[in-house]
């Protein structure tokens, strides 16, 4: 993990933010597993309701590693400059095809995003 020098400002942020988020309902169908799941829009939407007003935004970007597998980092902003930067988490496609490091990237999205 990377950060700003301080991170005084986003903390203050994240306190108030945690406060207000709601957490996104379960209403994607995962037909495999029979169960229902957030949908990384739904997370997204969660986060864009009450962020903007604490100063918080966030960015996502999809990378590989040495071994070929697809990862995704994500680094949370604050208005005051301040930043933490999470580890990217990778991950081995089902599939080796576009749509299945797509797939994958989605899902490294939602849940570094969730975690985060």
């Amino acid at each position: 993990m990377n950060k700003s020098e301080s991170i005084v400002e986003i903390s203050k942020a994240l306190a108030k933010f945690q406060k207000e988020v709601e957490q996104p309902l379960k209403d994607a169908d995962n037909p495999f597993f029979k169960s229902k799941y957030v949908p990384l829009e739904s997370v997204v939407e969660s986060i864009h309701k009450v962020a903007p007003k604490h100063g918080l935004s966030f960015v996502q970007w999809a990378l590989n590693d040495e071994q070929g597998r697809v990862g995704v980092a994500t680094m949370l902003m604050h208005e005051s400059g301040e930043y933490i930067e999470f580890d990217p988490v990778f991950m081995n496609a089902e599939k080796n095809t576009p749509q299945g490091a797509g797939s994958l990237i989605t899902y490294l999205k939602r849940y570094s995003l969730s975690a985060v």
